[in-house]
C-alpha cells in the first residue's frame, strides 16, 4: 500500500513539474518567506538594540517586539516542539493534498495557496531554529502581537474560502447546464 501511495505521489509529482503554476507557486513562496524572515531579523535586531515602539498608525498599529512561544494569540505556550511537530505535519499534507487532488487552479488559488504555506513555512522556520516566533506587529483593536507570516496566514485562508465558495459555484452551474 505505501509502495502505491509513493508511485502514485511520484507520477503526481512529475505530472505537477510539466504545470508552470508550480514555478509561480515556488517564486511566490520563496519571496514571501524570505520576506517575513528578513522583517522579523530587522525588528528583532532593532528592539534588541534599544529601539523603541514605533506608533505605525496612531495607537491602531505599532511596532514592538515578541518572542512568542505559543501558536495564535501566545496559546498553547512552551510547546514549541509540539507546535514545531505540527506545523511540519500540515505543511507536508497541504503540499501533497495539492498535489493529489489538484485541478485546474486559477490565480486566486495560487495565492492563497502561497500565502498560506509561505506563512506556515515562516513561523516553522522561526520555530525550528529559534525555539519561538519573532512578531513585532501589535494591532491595539484586537490586543495582539503578529508577524508578516501571521497575516500571510490569515489573508490566504480568506482567500482559499472564497476561491472554494467560487469553484463550488461553478461545479453547480455546470452540474444545472449538464441536466
Amino acid at each position: 500500500m505505501l509502495i502505491h501511495l509513493w508511485y502514485h505521489i511520484c507520477m503526481k509529482i512529475k505530472e505537477y513539474i510539466r504545470d508552470k503554476k508550480l514555478i509561480i507557486k515556488i517564486v511566490l513562496v520563496f519571496v514571501l518567506t524570505l520576506a517575513d524572515l528578513l522583517t522579523k531579523a530587522y525588528f528583532a535586531g532593532y528592539f534588541y538594540a534599544g529601539g523603541e515602539g514605533i506608533d505605525l498608525i496612531g495607537d491602531f498599529v505599532q511596532l514592538t517586539y515578541v518572542e512568542n512561544t505559543g501558536a495564535a494569540f501566545g496559546s498553547f505556550g512552551d510547546f514549541t516542539i509540539i507546535l514545531t511537530i505540527v506545523s511540519a505535519l500540515f505543511l507536508v499534507a497541504f503540499v501533497v493534498l495539492d498535489l493529489m487532488y489538484r485541478k485546474k487552479h486559477g490565480k486566486l488559488y495560487i495565492v492563497a495557496y502561497s500565502f498560506i504555506v509561505a506563512g506556515a513555512l515562516g513561523n516553522f522556520i522561526d520555530r525550528l531554529f529559534l525555539h519561538y516566533v519573532r512578531d513585532f506587529i501589535r494591532l491595539s483593536m484586537f490586543n495582539f502581537v503578529c508577524n508578516i507570516a501571521d497575516i500571510l496566514i490569515c489573508v490566504g485562508v480568506v482567500l482559499y474560502a472564497v476561491d472554494m465558495l467560487i469553484s463550488m459555484s461553478k461545479d453547480k452551474e455546470s452540474d444545472k447546464a449538464n441536466e
